[in-house]
């Protein structure tokens, strides 16, 4: 498997969405650090409900999105999730980088979803409603679109790491993400 190299990952079990919907075991749960869903040719509540019970057991989600459309954000807006992979962006590095940072408590978001989300921020267009960032969490989220890590935006803006992974779940609960 790609991910054998990541030190990090010590196991990796594959569900098929069967499996998934039907899991509803405690102990299941309990054996995941991460959980990583692709987010398509299924109903988005079921998703949903993975991702929530996932949620509840305290594993961490990454969705897998095959496109970036308004229809998208809307429908993922909701979904409890970590982190944020494009499959037009998926390379062994980029998923390994987009895991080992999630399990290790960061918030993976690609640049250019970033964008996104912050022109959605900047203009006002109401995704699930309208969202009022404080002006430290436009900062962060216009240096997460240049693509920066959480440990360089901290020194950018000379704070902690973790003040940024809490400004970034601030923001992305805000936009619905």
């Amino acid at each position: 498997m790609m991910l054998n190299s990541s030190a990090l990952v010590k196991e990796i079990a594959i569900w098929d969405w069967a499996t998934a919907t039907s899991t509803s075991s405690s102990a299941a749960y309990r054996e995941l650090d991460l959980l990583v869903m692709e987010f398509a040719d299924v109903e988005a509540g079921v998703i949903d409900q993975i991702a929530r019970a996932a949620d509840r057991h305290e594993v961490k989600v990454l969705l897998l999105l095959s496109q970036v459309d308004e229809a998208t954000l809307d429908a993922i807006a909701t979904i409890p999730n970590n982190g944020i992979l494009l499959q037009d962006e998926l390379s062994t590095d980029s998923l390994t980088a987009a895991v080992d940072g999630v399990v290790d408590g960061q918030t993976h978001v690609p640049s250019v979803l970033a964008r996104r989300l912050l022109t959605r921020a900047r203009a006002g267009t109401p995704g699930p409603s309208t969202v009022s960032l404080t002006p430290r969490e436009k900062q962060v989220l216009e240096l997460l679109v240049e693509g920066l890590s959480n440990k360089q935006i901290a020194g950018r803006l000379r704070i902690s790491q973790h003040g940024v992974k809490r400004h970034v779940s601030n923001v992305l609960a805000k936009l619905g993400c």
